[in-house]
């Protein structure tokens, strides 16, 4: 049996000024809510040291971590995320002055100019379909919704440095294996991994048709402001054919205007969708950390897909060669990890 990993949205909406920093170092600040257990502490310490080894942005991230009790709802954790608003047009003005791999060059590219772009949606109220229809239509867009560390990775980040970028828990209600070096033990789940998982939301990994899919927000709405994301970007349904609907058949990260990737699959929505969260790689497909599901005794990893889409919305990737002696992820390694710069976010 499989369980959820959830990932929630918190949205505060603020206008950006730009200010940038040099690539150097990605630094975790967290602090871990009152009766967090030691080996939970160190556990978030080393899920985040995971992603301190693999981009290299000189920002920091802070999040608010901790336990809960979230009842046997089958939710393992969850994550929320603090946004700002931006423009389409700022957004991609900033990844291409941060575009630092090749992969970087060519998802710019695929960008067009102007203060607009389009998308396939669906269920809003301006849907010429009729308010709330699931049948989709191209509408044109111009803002954006993104988490607060993703602005920081732009060099877009004007909040106040001091506050959370995000929030992460973990349902007491479940058993967690801490120690992944003899593998994750029977009936319990892999607390390093999920940390992760959560924390690549609060990076960026999150999806505006998560509102689309929501039965109680969408359909009550207009497209005319900032809900879609960054990653949003790259979701696909056909080349050249972004596509932002909830529960309409494939959706793809594709870094080439939809030509290649189309096996890079999307959950495309819990509502309408195929019943997971648009936040997440399509599941049961291996496709890495970010599924929206773990079972138990699997050992979580963070593959080079997650990488690449992390990489595209404005992380450097630079990843940080492991010794031997990092993949037992224990009190040490914890220890040296535990205090990084960073700020709210997930979704």
């Amino acid at each position: 049996m499989r369980f959820r990993i959830r990932a929630t949205g918190l949205t505060v909406l603020a206008l950006l000024a730009v200010y940038g920093g040099s690539a150097q170092a990605l630094t975790f600040n967290l602090t871990f809510a009152a009766g967090t257990p030691v080996a939970a502490q160190n556990g978030f310490t080393a899920a985040a040291a995971l992603w301190s080894n693999t981009f290299n942005d000189n920002v920091t991230i802070r999040l608010d971590v901790g336990t809960a009790n979230l009842g046997g709802s089958g939710i393992l954790g969850f994550a929320s995320s603090n946004y700002e608003v931006e423009s389409y047009t700022s957004v991609r003005s900033a990844l291409i002055a941060d575009a630092f791999t090749a992969d970087d060059v060519t998802a710019n590219a695929s960008l067009g100019a102007g203060a607009t772009f389009q998308a396939l949606t669906n269920r809003f109220s301006d849907n010429p379909n009729g308010a709330g229809s699931l049948t989709t239509w191209n509408a044109t867009l111009q803002f954006l919704a993104v988490t607060t560390a993703n602005t920081k990775a732009l060099g877009i980040f004007s909040g106040n440095a001091t506050d959370f970028d995000g929030q992460i828990r973990f349902n007491t209600n479940y058993a967690f294996d801490y120690d992944r070096s003899n593998g994750i033990s029977a009936g319990q789940f892999d607390f390093i991994g999920i940390a992760a998982h959560e924390i690549g939301h609060s990076l960026g990994f999150t999806s505006g048709v998560d509102y689309v899919d929501d039965p109680a927000t969408s359909g009550d709405t207009s497209t005319q402001f900032a809900w879609v994301e960054t990653l949003d970007l790259f979701r696909y349904s056909a080349v050249g054919q972004r596509n932002l609907a909830a529960g309409t058949g494939a959706k793809y990260f594709s870094i080439n205007g939809g030509t290649t990737n189309s096996s890079l699959l999307f959950a495309t929505g819990q509502s309408f969708g195929d019943g997971d969260q648009a936040s997440h790689w399509k599941d049961n497909l291996g496709l890495g950390i970010m599924d929206p599901t773990a079972a138990p005794q699997q050992l979580l990893a963070i593959t080079a897909n997650d990488n690449r889409a992390l990489d595209v919305i404005g992380w450097n990737y630079a990843p940080v060669p492991e010794p031997a002696s990092m993949v037992v992820l224990g009190g040490a390694l914890a220890s040296i990890a535990a205090m990084r710069r960073r700020r709210k976010a997930s979704k």
